[in-house]
């Protein structure tokens, strides 16, 4: 598992905005920070928040809800729900598995951080955006 740091643009249904997004290929979804969704989009709240448990298996953050968002990652658009977390993370923004998989993005690790890429040889944009 490895994790790239990135800024990104994305786009909601209130407007655009810059983040710093971790591409965690160890993250089980894709979460923004709410501070920064609530610029950007409108959010989905849950009923009840969902506690999700970190790789160290003790730490827990609070998913509140979900929203649609357009992320441009080097010219490539990503249309995918993001969900919401209520947390003081210094990403404001994690992309996950799920996300990398579905649109065959990868993460390629050298043997310095200066030579981790993302790789978009493989890209497949969605057909059916979100919005």
């Amino acid at each position: 598992m490895g994790t790239i740091k990135k800024k990104i643009k994305v786009t909601g249904d209130k407007g655009s905005i810059s983040v710093t997004a971790l591409f965690d290929s160890g993250s089980s979804k894709t979460f923004i920070r709410k501070d920064k969704a609530s610029t950007a989009c409108t959010i989905t709240l849950h009923d009840t928040p969902v506690d999700i448990t970190l790789a160290d298996g003790k730490s827990k953050i609070k998913e509140i809800g979900i929203c649609a968002l357009k992320m441009v990652i080097d010219d490539h658009d990503v249309n995918d729900a993001v969900h919401v977390i209520d947390a003081d993370s210094s990403a404001e923004m994690y992309i996950g598995v799920p996300t990398l998989q579905r649109f065959n993005i990868g993460l390629k690790f050298g043997k310095t951080q200066k030579q981790d890429k993302i790789d978009f040889s493989k890209f497949t944009p969605e057909v059916n955006e979100l919005f």
